[in-house]
């Protein structure tokens, strides 16, 4: 979580990775630019992390974003911030996932809907199904009967398979329906929502027209 240190720079999360061994005994050799005294020789406890995403400027999760969360309002992050190591449960854990996704798309959408100027209406209905919690919830339950760990129809990537019960149900609904054959009045169907991981669901959207299912599916074949 990046601090405030500079008046008027935007501070919180702004990276996020996975825990890929076992904690060792180890001297930050790398870091001893950064200190002004011998601290860095002192052995410490450090734990490898594969780093997944950075984001500086644009898409972190803002500080205040975090405090307006009920579920993570009294993170101790929050309370004692000159820490450097906090330990969060599975439900803080899935929530600030949630809003680092939250503010992903939320840039992502931004750009996305320059696309469509002239139709921005119909690509709004498009995003307000896709953001159905009722219909996506239905398409999952369905989907269920058949895969368990809800794999990404495209790739087959499973969050769940990946990253144990902090992945569980996590899963995006894409539809599939072309926004040029959508009218005012549009009823989503269950077979409209195609599950995807957030990867395939940003290619399916890399361009206008958007790719089909079986385009994409063609794609990772090749």
């Amino acid at each position: 979580m990046r601090r405030k240190f500079e008046s008027g720079i935007l501070y919180g999360i702004v990276a996020r990775g996975v825990i890929n061994g076992s904690p060792i005994i180890r001297i930050d050799e790398e870091a001893k630019q950064y200190w002004k005294s011998t601290d860095w020789n002192v052995p410490g406890l450090g734990v490898p992390i594969e780093l997944l995403e950075v984001k500086v400027s644009d898409g972190f999760i803002p500080r205040t974003d975090i405090k307006l969360n009920k579920a993570l309002e009294n993170l101790l992050i929050l309370r004692m911030a000159n820490q450097t190591n906090y330990k969060v449960s599975e439900v803080h854990a899935t929530e600030l996932n949630k809003l680092w996704c939250v503010s992903d798309v939320a840039h992502f959408e931004e750009e996305e809907a320059k696309m469509f100027s002239e139709g921005k209406r119909v690509y709004r209905l498009h995003r307000t199904i896709e953001r159905n919690p009722n219909l996506i919830r239905a398409a999952k339950e369905l989907y269920k009967q058949k895969d368990k760990y809800l794999s990404c129809m495209a790739c087959g990537f499973s969050f769940i398979k990946q990253y144990g019960p902090i992945g569980e149900n996590y899963i995006e609904g894409h539809h599939t329906v072309p926004i040029s054959s959508m009218e005012d009045v549009y009823q989503a169907k269950i077979e409209d929502i195609a599950l995807v991981c957030a990867n395939c669901h940003r290619m399916l959207h890399c361009k206008r027209e958007w790719l089909r299912m079986d385009q994409l599916k063609e794609l990772l074949q090749s």
